[in-house]
C-alpha cells in the first residue's frame, strides 16, 4: 500500500520506499535504511530533512497537520539517505 500523512495513524507509518514501478501482482523492491540516488531527487538540497507527504510521496516540506513521518535526509548528487521514524499525530 501507499503511505500518506493526512489520515490516520496506520497509514502514517511507512515500512520503506518503493525502488521501482509496479501493477497489481508485479515484485516491487523496497529500501528499508540506506542511500539511493535518483535525478527525482535533485530537488531537494543538501541536508534538508525528508517527510512523508499526503500522496505517499517525499517532500522537504515539514507538514503542518495529519501526521509527520521523517524519511530521511537529502545528501546531494541525487541522493537521498532513509532512515524512516515512527509517525507523529500534529495539531493535538
Amino acid at each position: 500500500g501507499v503511505a500518506t500523512n493526512n489520515t490516520t495513524l496506520a497509514r502514517a507509518i511507512v515500512l520503506g520506499i518503493a525502488l521501482n514501478n509496479a501493477s497489481s501482482g508485479q515484485a516491487v523492491n523496497v529500501l528499508l535504511l540506506g542511500a539511493v540516488t535518483n535525478a527525482i531527487f535533485s530537488v531537494f538540497s543538501v541536508n534538508q530533512l525528508l517527510y512523508l507527504d499526503e500522496d505517499g510521496g517525499i517532500t522537504d516540506l515539514k507538514p503542518a497537520s495529519g501526521f509527520l513521518t521523517p524519511i530521511g535526509k537529502a545528501l546531494g548528487s541525487n541522493t537521498i539517505f532513509v532512515s524512516i521514524l515512527n509517525p507523529t499525530q500534529l495539531g493535538v
